[in-house]
């Protein structure tokens, strides 16, 4: 393609190496600009490719192959990337664009709302992340599957105290066994029962204690009397006064 370049043209008329037209002006002897075959075989074949090039074949009664072909090569602003799958597979556009493997990865994507809930396999998710089966076990001690916490230990320490230990049975049913210990005044030279600082909510399993004041050296028996009371047989002669066993004892 080249701007008008005869003897006549006006030079630099739209800037440097620019040359345009002029209508001349007789009254200063301007001539008017001549036109040759090149500029106009040059226009013709610029004109024409563009039409030729959309396919079409020139039609010299037709006025509008130009704009025709102007739609048919370029894309359509009231389809956006509508009018080009003529062209190709939407596979092929993307990996000329180098988009394949993104819009694939983005099309199986996790979704920000499901929340975990749109993972396909979550099994296999979960090894993933190596958590194993303790992922998928609720909090609690009434079930042998389930995990203990630490709100399953309740106790009270200070003084005459206990501790709940969960288990589980024989039977598979949850069972709480509660170790209590504290220290009971007995009678001297006696056999009696003493009442528990806490009940048990069942049954007693096993006591056990001993003189938790200096004296005599006399043995205290301690056993289970009921889920309320322990039985302690105090050794020493009989006399005024108390003296106090330090016991532990196990029930549920």
């Amino acid at each position: 393609m080249h701007r008008i370049d005869t003897k006549t043209a006006q030079k630099d008329k739209f800037g440097a190496g620019k040359n345009g037209f002029t209508r001349g002006n007789p009254q200063t002897g301007t001539p008017a600009t001549d036109l040759d075959d090149d500029y106009f075989d040059m226009l013709q074949e610029e004109l024409c490719s563009v039409v030729e090039a959309s396919g079409a074949s020139l039609e010299k009664g037709r006025h509008d192959q130009l704009l025709t072909a102007l739609r048919a090569l370029l894309l359509s602003r009231k389809n956006p990337f509508g009018d080009i799958k003529s062209d190709g597979t939407v596979k092929t556009a993307l990996e000329n664009l180098g988009l394949g493997e993104t819009i694939n990865k983005a099309s199986g994507a996790m979704q920000k709302s499901a929340n975990g809930a749109d993972i396909s396999d979550v099994s296999a998710f979960r090894n993933a992340l190596q958590l194993g089966t303790a992922a998928t076990r609720d909090v609690g001690a009434d079930n042998a599957s389930k995990l203990l916490d630490l709100d399953s230990f309740r106790s009270m320490m200070p003084g005459n105290g206990y501790i709940y230990i969960p288990c589980i049975a024989t039977t598979g049913n949850p069972v709480k066994l509660m170790l209590q210990w504290g220290t009971v005044a007995t009678q001297k030279g006696a056999d009696a029962g003493y009442a528990l600082p806490f009940a048990f909510p069942y049954a007693g399993l096993f006591a056990t204690g001993n003189r938790g004041t200096s004296g005599y050296n006399a043995a205290m028996n301690v056993r289970i009397a009921s889920r309320t009371h322990i039985s302690i047989q105090n050794w020493s002669p009989s006399g005024e006064g108390t003296e106090d066993c330090c016991f532990i004892a196990l029930g549920y």
